[in-house]
Order: C-alpha cells, then structure tokens, then sequence
C-alpha cells in the first residue's frame, strides 16, 4: 500500500532515460514510481561473471525494471509471474541454447531473462538510437503472460520495410544489437511503439490503435 520511494539519483534517471515515464501525470508517475521499487523487490538479481562478486548495480536494476512497468503499467497485476529471475552478465555471453555472444535473451523452461548490462545501459541510456534489449526481452516476456492479447497483423514482406523507417533503425542493427538472427518482428513493434510513438502514429497508424487498445 506504500510502496517505497526510488532515490533521488533513480528519480532523475527516470526523468531522463524514461519516454514512457515523462508522459505521465504527476500522479501516475508517483504509481510508476512506486511500481518500479516494488518490481526491484519482488525480482531475483542474479549478476554472474561480475569482478570480486559484485551485487548488480542499482542502475541496472532499474533500466530493466522500468521497461516492465511500462509493458504492464494499465493492469493491476504488474510484475511477471513466470519470469522472476533476471540473470545479468557484464559483457555479451554465450548459453547452451544460443552457443555464442549475444546480448539477451528469454529462456522460457526457466523462467528467466538473460541480459548483458553493458548492451542494456547503451539501449537505456541513449533511447531512440540504440535499440534496447530489455523492452525486446520484456515484450517477449509479456507475449507469454498475456497470449490473448489482440495484435496487429502485418505483411511479412513488408513489416521490416515499416519498422525501419518508425525508428530508422535496420533490422541488421537491431539483430546485431541483440545478437541473435531470425528475431519475431511483434516484440519490436512493441518495442518501437514506446520508444517512437509519434512516427509509429504517422507510419503504422493502423498497428498504433491495435497496441494503444493493448498498453494504454
């Protein structure tokens, strides 16, 4: 019922590195601000491979946290259930699943997201010019734990062609960004409608009130 506050330094990071967050009410942004605290408590942190087994950083913690209250920030439930354990690397690593550097990734059996923080802070800190990877792996995530959602449909010979020009970014940026080929298109048009907004309006008009009905 009171939900702990986020620092003054979370605060301003919000303010800066947030869209979503700088759209809302005052009072919404005390709710979102709550809900983030809250999604920090209810999550296990699992930082693997860091120096001297440092905690995971606080920053990290909240750029994954606040991507996921933005996904479920009109449902009363606001946490993902099904996917509690968030593992963070330093650096790109390898897994059994994905052989190789990448970036992030969703392991269903599991339940748990995988992330590397320098790839993350880079998506966060410069939103709209590097594609993010913990809104891509949260609105996999969301997929999961809402599969009767009504989504926008799309041309597959196209759908690339009209997400690159909502966001100027290629799909070989963003699978490079990611690090994995063969990527869904519907986690990055989710993606892109909280990152580019307006563009998303101009270029994808009729996919913009399919989600907007979804998310606002």
């Amino acid at each position: 019922r009171r939900p702990p506050r986020l620092s003054p330094q979370m605060l301003e990071m919000l303010q800066r590195f947030c869209p979503f967050f700088n759209r809302l009410s005052p009072g919404e942004k005390i709710v979102f601000e709550g809900r983030v605290a809250l999604f920090r408590m209810g999550t296990d942190w699992t930082p693997l491979s860091w120096p001297d087994d440092a905690p995971l950083p606080p920053d990290v913690e909240l750029a994954l946290a606040s991507q996921a209250v933005s996904l479920t920030f009109n449902k009363y439930t606001f946490l993902f259930k099904r996917f509690e354990k968030v593992i963070v690397y330093p650096k790109q690593f390898p897994t059994p699943e994905h052989p190789y550097l990448h970036s992030s990734e969703l392991y269903e059996p599991d339940g748990c997201l995988i992330f590397s923080a320098e790839n993350l802070m880079h998506g966060f800190f410069s939103a709209g010019k590097v594609y993010h990877v913990g809104l891509h792996e949260y609105a996999k995530a969301y997929l999961l734990e809402y599969p009767n959602e009504s989504w926008p449909t799309w041309d597959a010979e196209t759908v690339w062609e009209t997400l690159e020009k909502i966001s100027n970014l290629s799909r070989e940026h963003i699978e490079t960004t990611v690090g994995l080929a063969g990527l869904e298109p519907l986690p990055i048009m989710i993606h892109h409608f909280f990152i580019y907004r307006e563009s998303f309006k101009t270029h994808a008009p009729e996919w913009f009130e399919t989600l907007r009905f979804v998310f606002d």
